[in-house]
């Protein structure tokens, strides 16, 4: 189904001739879809029978948001098809004017009849010329082809690629224990009003791009312009909520400016991780009904999500943030000449509720040669890549603190 990198090859319009033992076995359609949640496109496999007896052949069921500089049509024996055009729709009209009935009046001379003030039809039109595609173009989803060789039925196998046909993944998640949770997904096509069956693949990412390519659901749809809905049976996953306070504002990406980090903010964040889970882009709507929670309801967005590129690591969700808890935080240069930078770091939550708390505190840490972390109270911080990870229990109505100097050299 990996055919994009060969189909941006092929230039549009021009007739391709596929060697015999290429030629497909038998008729049907097939797409394979790529999303990223902000760009995706799919690939569509079409294998058809056409009926072959002029100079030129009619391509039904091609998707509008198609490109022809994508398309590929692979015949055998004699049969070439190509160049391949396409009409563009007219533009929606504006709304006439509106005209007064009183106003208007029909004279016709009585010499002459009714039908002679009826249009004729138009003329025939002139061939088809070859214009630049646009991305805000409608265009009929029909493409004309020239066509050379012996008349008959033939099959013949097209292959193009959208950026219209994609689909949208949702995912639930439901947590009535405290380390277990329920996980469904379900992806939605708009599907085109092509009266034919498809097979469908649904790929998490995009051939190429910065993640592994990964296949989240494959199955049988109908292309008959209704919504199809595929979806994966619901598992138990392993799951943790945790309280995180990540109080830095790290504004600037210059991690060597002496005053990165410095700012902060007090919110304490209630997350979500799941264990060995990765899911499609789009929203993930969370429920939780827990002894010590009670119910509680979020739509978590793609931008609230966090996962490393390591092949086990868990899926975060950012759900609430906790109104009984505040976080504080100072981050102090103790010295600096350059090769050398030392910090004190101050981290403290403060518990404003009537249940004790689990708190990780996490800091960040700078790019350098050499880290120390030295004089650390009341436990040295555990690491885990360039985050310091800090375990407090934070008792009603107190506040609970930790410290640590970290020395860099850079």
């Amino acid at each position: 189904m990996r055919l994009a990198a060969a189909i941006l090859v092929v230039a549009a319009c021009k007739p391709h001739v596929a060697p015999r033992e290429t030629q497909p076995a038998k008729e049907g359609v097939s797409i394979a879809m790529y999303e990223t949640g902000g760009r995706g496109y799919s690939v569509v496999d079409d294998r058809r029978r056409l009926d072959i007896s002029g100079a030129q052949v009619l391509l039904a069921n091609i998707d509008p948001g198609a490109s022809l500089a994508s398309l590929v049509i692979e015949t055998g024996g004699d049969l070439r098809i190509g160049p391949c055009v396409r009409d563009r729709l007219p533009e929606p009209e504006t709304e006439p004017p509106k005209l007064d009935p009183m106003r208007l009046s029909l004279r016709i001379p009585a010499n002459r009849r009714l039908e002679d003030y009826v249009p004729q039809q138009p003329p025939p039109a002139e061939p088809p010329r070859v214009v630049p595609e646009s991305s805000s173009a409608r265009y009929a989803p029909v493409v004309r082809c020239a066509v050379k060789g012996t008349p008959g039925r033939r099959l013949v196998r097209i292959v193009y690629v959208s950026t219209t046909l994609r689909y949208r993944a949702a995912h639930d998640v439901s947590i009535v224990e405290p380390t277990r949770a329920t996980l469904s997904s379900r992806f939605v096509i708009e599907t085109p009003p092509w009266r034919v069956r498809a097979k469908v693949v649904l790929f998490d990412g995009v051939p190429g791009g910065d993640k592994p390519l990964r296949e989240v659901v494959r199955g049988d749809i109908a292309l008959d312009g209704s919504t199809a809905i595929l979806g994966d049976p619901a598992r138990t996953v392993d799951a943790e909520l945790r309280r995180v306070y990540d109080g830095a504002i790290l504004a600037s990406d210059d991690k060597q400016d002496i005053a990165w980090g410095h700012d902060s903010v007090q919110s304490v964040w209630v997350w979500l991780e799941l264990a060995k889970v990765r899911l499609a882009p789009g929203p993930i709507d969370v429920h939780i009904d827990l002894p010590d929670e009670g119910p509680r309801d979020a739509i978590v967005a793609d931008t609230s999500r966090k996962q490393d590129d390591e092949p086990d690591a868990p899926l975060r969700l950012a759900l609430w943030a906790d109104e009984s808890l505040r976080g504080m935080r100072q981050r102090i240069v103790d010295y600096s000449d350059g090769n050398v930078l030392t910090e004190r770091v101050i981290l403290g939550v403060g518990n404003m509720g009537d249940a004790p708390r689990e708190v990780f505190v996490e800091e960040h840490l700078r790019p350098a040669r050499k880290r120390r972390i030295e004089r650390a109270w009341p436990k040295k911080p555990s690491a885990a890549g360039d985050v310091l990870r800090t375990k407090l229990v934070a008792k009603p109505g107190s506040v609970s603190r930790t410290g640590y100097t970290i020395s860099y050299e850079l």
